[in-house]
């Protein structure tokens, strides 16, 4: 807990569901509709709940300060550029980032289920979140996903002056199956070891990335 400039050492416990709510809270109060701010919240919160913390509830102060700059539209709503049956992109207009991959996550498991397949890209929108929450609640539909993220370019090839590629091999990607009724999500961190998280049902595949990056969701039934 922070006090100034300074992390307190004493520590705060808090339940996920009071977490959840503070969180949906403050993205009231900035204008945002209270449907996407509980996305947010539960891809906050769901990250917290299995030690990814780095992309839990800690990101809200950073997601606030996106919307006072103007680099994430609280009200911003997602459209597709591209729109077929097996295939989309879905150009997120610099709405939260967890917003548009579950809405983009919730297109691409419907659509597999009809056809058996469908691929994603979602583009033009901000922090994504845990990427493993959205495979686990694709697995939970009885789909399997398969997520990855294309970084922003953040570094330049040999010889050249400008950054024109990503953090290398560190782009993480996760899968998520249904296995007897409940859903399996695989974490991959490259660097890392691969993580495996469980939920309680199962899911369908996506992929995606950040801020200006392109993501890419698969949904397969």
């Amino acid at each position: 807990m922070r006090q100034g400039n300074c992390v307190a050492k004493n520590r705060v416990f808090v339940r996920h569901r009071d977490l959840a709510q503070f969180i949906v809270a403050a993205f009231l109060a900035k204008g945002m509709g209270a449907e996407d701010a509980e996305v947010i919240a539960d891809a906050l919160v769901w990250a917290n709940l299995r030690g990814h913390d780095g992309h839990g509830v800690v990101r809200l102060p950073r997601y606030i300060d996106l919307i006072a700059s103007g680099e994430m539209g609280p009200t911003a709503r997602p459209a597709f550029a591209l729109d077929t049956p097996m295939r989309f992109v879905l150009d997120g207009k610099r709405c939260a980032g967890p917003v548009a991959m579950k809405h983009a996550s919730a297109v691409a498991n419907e659509r597999a289920k009809t056809g058996g397949l469908c691929i994603g890209l979602v583009r033009n929108t901000t922090h994504t979140g845990a990427i493993g929450r959205y495979a686990e609640w694709i697995a939970e539909r009885g789909s399997i996903a398969l997520i990855a993220v294309a970084g922003i370019p953040l570094m330049a090839y040999h010889g050249a002056r400008v950054r024109s590629v990503s953090q290398g091999r560190r782009d993480p990607a996760s899968i998520g199956r249904p296995k007897g009724g409940r859903p399996v999500a695989h974490v991959r961190v490259p660097g890392r070891h691969p993580q495996r998280r469980t939920g309680t049902r199962t899911g369908a595949g996506a992929a995606a990335s950040h801020a200006t990056y392109a993501e890419r969701v698969h949904a397969g039934a």
